[in-house]
């Protein structure tokens, strides 16, 4: 496993921002653009924060230019980017459309060997409507997916995954004298008109040899994709060897209809 890096072993910040917009800049008369790439924050092992690529917009600068997905963003136009809020590193990386933005990357958060990239900033253009719209929760597994394969190619061994409707459910797997995190996604839809919260999650994890020993998973993030609301809990706990560890999964509802749509359950040391 990679001793310096543990992709959201603490867990991103709350934030998926997708870089690209149309909005006139108020001072010069043009459009703003973007990259056309979706940006989280990782939580590094020593305790600091650096943004990196989550995925790439078709068509956009950056995927004209194939940039790997999965690179730390280690600075953009010389500016560094540790412990920086995600939506300053976003500020920098926006601007108007045609302009030139410089972002040195890395395949880690050390900055060993980056390569400095100049993408040249656009406006990205919506898909036309009568195009056939994905399933939410056919984007929410495959988002998901996609964090898993971050995970091992950052080294982790992972154990299990699992998927199923919102629900209160037990998901068990075998164990070794070992720390395992676990991390438990939900999407919630958002209902129409003024939008609260419809649910609240909570999970344990549990060495079910001695239910004593347990630790409750931390709500670490929440974000709006789309029509859809995406909530994180993550959680870390030492098994013993040939037991079975239990993640315990309750969705409390708090509105009159419950909207949890999916969620996803990733098992991993």
């Amino acid at each position: 496993m990679n001793n310096y890096i543990r992709i959201q072993a603490v867990q991103p910040i709350i934030l998926v921002l997708l870089l690209w917009a149309g909005v006139p800049l108020r001072s010069y008369g043009q459009a703003t653009g973007g990259i056309g790439a979706v940006l989280l924050l990782d939580t590094t092992k020593d305790g600091y924060t650096m943004p990196r690529i989550k995925s790439l917009v078709p068509g956009g600068p950056a995927a004209a230019q194939s940039i790997p997905e999965g690179l730390y963003i280690i600075s953009v136009n010389n500016t560094d980017c540790k412990n920086k809020p995600l939506e300053d590193v976003v500020g920098v990386i926006r601007g108007a459309a045609g302009t030139p933005v410089n972002l040195a990357l890395a395949d880690n958060a050390q900055g060993k060997k980056a390569k400095t990239y100049t993408i040249v900033r656009a406006i990205m253009q919506a898909q036309a409507t009568n195009m056939p719209q994905p399933d939410p929760v056919t984007i929410f597994n495959v988002s998901c997916d996609n964090e898993v394969k971050q995970l091992k190619k950052q080294g982790f061994a992972i154990i299990k995954t699992f998927t199923s409707d919102c629900g209160d459910y037990f998901f068990n797997f075998d164990t070794e004298n070992a720390p395992y995190h676990v991390r438990v996604i939900t999407m919630e839809a958002k209902p129409e008109g003024d939008y609260t919260k419809g649910f609240e999650a909570t999970a344990t994890l549990f060495d079910n040899s001695d239910e004593a020993t347990k630790t409750p998973l931390k709500s670490t993030a929440a974000h709006e994709q789309g029509n859809t609301m995406i909530a994180e809990l993550e959680g870390v706990m030492t098994m013993k060897r040939n037991s079975t560890g239990v993640v315990q999964v309750e969705l409390h509802t708090l509105a009159d209809v419950k909207r949890c749509a999916a969620m996803y359950v990733i098992v991993y040391k």
